[in-house]
């Protein structure tokens, strides 16, 4: 399986820094880690990347025919659309869940290139914002975190991205 993003993480460095009101880059190291981690977290909240990828299967690459006449091949995240040989395939010709696109096998011959693509739809401000809100928090509360509170978002943070999930992923 082959990934490749096609944008690249639009919350940068300095804009972190703008939000935190850090002047100097003594914690660069740290907001760096703290945005790769912001980035996981959001993903994993929502169920969705954040960023956009497409998911190439080659032939060779896609799972078993299963015995309902379906071929399955693994993806992180729900895809938006479904393309076999540049084809866009109609919702009810593919399946996902566990993180697997099943689709008919009828759809697929022994040259098919599946391409599935994820990330959120439109604007990402929101999730940049979730994204700030969480580093601030991590930041602040980086010498006096309990261990119960570690897997707990901040209140701001779960409003943003539940009003995400509402939105088209």
């Amino acid at each position: 399986m082959i990934i490749e993003s096609t944008a690249d993480d639009s919350l940068t460095l300095t804009l972190v820094r703008v939000h935190m009101v850090l002047p100097d880059e003594e914690f660069n190291v740290l907001l760096e880690q703290y945005k790769k981690a912001s980035l996981n977290t959001v993903n994993n909240y929502i169920h969705a990347s954040s960023l956009h990828q497409i998911y190439i299967n080659t032939p060779q690459e896609l799972l078993y025919e299963n015995k309902e006449g379906y071929y399955e091949f693994k993806i992180a995240y729900h895809p938006n659309r479904v393309e076999i040989n540049g084809d866009e395939l109609m919702p009810n010709e593919f399946k996902y869940y566990g993180a697997k696109i099943i689709i008919k096998a009828a759809l697929i011959n022994s040259e098919s290139i599946v391409k599935a693509y994820t990330g959120v739809i439109g604007d990402i401000s929101e999730i940049n914002q979730a994204r700030l809100l969480l580093i601030g928090s991590w930041f602040e509360n980086r010498e006096n975190t309990q261990a119960l509170r570690l897997s707990e978002l901040p209140d701001g943070v779960k409003f943003i991205l539940d009003n995400m999930s509402d939105v088209s992923i």
